[in-house]
């Protein structure tokens, strides 16, 4: 190789330093950013997702008993 294909070679290295280090810089602000799983479960411990039909329920027989003692 000449002295061009050094100089190439040589760019080609360099700026593909930038790009691995975000990359790995990235990989490790995913990993630190790992979800909480409380997030999920309401005061109650029911699942937010998974227990909707049961929450709403829950909601609603509150409200009705909340408005029978009022009467």
């Amino acid at each position: 190789m000449d002295i061009l294909g050094y100089t190439i070679l040589a760019l080609i290295l360099i700026s593909g330093l930038p790009l691995l280090r975000f990359a790995l810089r990235r990989g490790k602000d995913l990993v630190d950013k790992a979800p909480d799983e409380s997030e999920w479960y309401d005061e109650n411990g029911n699942h937010i997702y998974y227990d909707r039909k049961l929450i709403r329920y829950l909601a609603r027989k509150a409200n009705y008993y909340r408005s029978d003692s009022v009467e």
